[in-house]
This record gives C-alpha cells, sequence and structure tokens, in this order.
C-alpha cells in the first residue's frame, strides 16, 4: 500500500518527539513539521492529467529554511551535495525503467538505503544530513518529471511513493544517528576496562 511507510515512520517519529525528546524549541519545530507533513501528505493540485502533491514541496520549503541558516560556504557546500543526492534519485528511477530486472529488491527500501548512504557520507551533522536529502530528493524528483512527462510517463510529482523513500531514509539515518551516539556513549566505559583489566 502506497503511503504506509511515510505514515508509520511519520507517526513514529511525532509520537518520540511529543513524548520522549526533552522540552526545547527542536522537539517543537520536529512535532510541527512531522503532524503538518502527515495533514497534507494527501493535499493534491491537478493541472490537466498531470498531479502534484503538497507534501513534496513542503519538504523542499523546511530544507531551504533550514539550510538558509548556515554559512555561504556550507550553503554552497550543501547546493552540491543536495544535487548529487537528486542526480542518484533520477538516476535510480530511469535505470530502474529502463532496466527494473537489477533492483533485486524491495524498490523503496533500495532507493532508501542508498539516499542515506550518500546523506551520512556527504554530510557530518545528523540534522543536516536530513535537511539536505529532502532538497536533494525533490530535486530528484523534478529531474524525473523533467524528462518522462513529455513521454506521457511519471504524470505526479511527489506521489506516496516519493513520501515512503523520504520517510524510509530519514528513518534509516536517524536509527544510524542514534547507534554512532550509542556507540559513542559505550566507548568511555569499555576503555576504562581495558585500563582496568592492564592496570
Amino acid at each position: 500500500m502506497e503511503g504506509a511507510y511515510f505514515y508509520f515512520f511519520s507517526w513514529l517519529g511525532w509520537i518520540f518527539a511529543t513524548f520522549f525528546m526533552k522540552k526545547s524549541k527542536a522537539r517543537l519545530v520536529y512535532a510541527a513539521v512531522l503532524l503538518f507533513t502527515i495533514m497534507i501528505s494527501q493535499t493534491v493540485v491537478t493541472f490537466g492529467e498531470f498531479r502534484i502533491w503538497i507534501g513534496a514541496f513542503f519538504l523542499l520549503v523546511i530544507g531551504i529554511i533550514g539550510i538558509s541558516r548556515l554559512s555561504m560556504l556550507t550553503k554552497l557546500y550543501y547546493a552540491v551535495c543536495s544535487t548529487i543526492v537528486g542526480m542518484v534519485y533520477a538516476i535510480v528511477h530511469l535505470v530502474e525503467l529502463y532496466d527494473p530486472v537489477w533492483i533485486i529488491i524491495n524498490h523503496t527500501w533500495f532507493l532508501s538505503i542508498l539516499l542515506a548512504y550518500i546523506s551520512y557520507v556527504l554530510i557530518r551533522l545528523p540534522e543536516e544530513r536530513i535537511l539536505v536529502l529532502c532538497v536533494g530528493v525533490v530535486q530528484g524528483e523534478i529531474l524525473v518529471t523533467a524528462v518522462l512527462e513529455p513521454y506521457g510517463f511519471h504524470n505526479e510529482f511527489g506521489s506516496m511513493l516519493f513520501l515512503d523513500a523520504v520517510a524510509c531514509a530519514v528513518f534509516l539515518l536517524c536509527v544510524l544517528s542514534a547507534i554512532l551516539k550509542g556507540l559513542a556513549f559505550v566507548e568511555p566505559f569499555k576503555q576504562k576496562q581495558v585500563r582496568e583489566r592492564q592496570g
């Protein structure tokens, strides 16, 4: 079912932000963004046979607002990174359309793992990885739409399948960030045990 991953991970994120994060401005922003994204996820604007899902544009706006607070040099670097993410997104879609046999796992998870990995490699801070990811995937969706729409394919922009891929990629980035924080927390205790054994 299209949108199942999106709704599951969005509600999971909202519950975590609302009930488990410390009270802060960041918690309010995360919860509000997730809730508003869920609310507008089914909003569609139709132009003839072409359908535009508003949720994709909202992710783009959030990503741009988040990146705009950074220094000029960082903005330029993240612009390049988001373009790389967008190109990967578009290439996977176009190659899959040309030769779908080579993707042996679920399309959504394959794309999500790839996007999360690229975001992780390119960006150091977890929050900024998500911002760049959001901007990049929308750029990729624009590119796929621009290439395929004249031929009568891909007449939906930012559909629920798109939101599924974004939600899964963001979830993977959050899980990876949590694992790395956990390892960083455990490491001093392991070093202390090693020193005690040696001493």
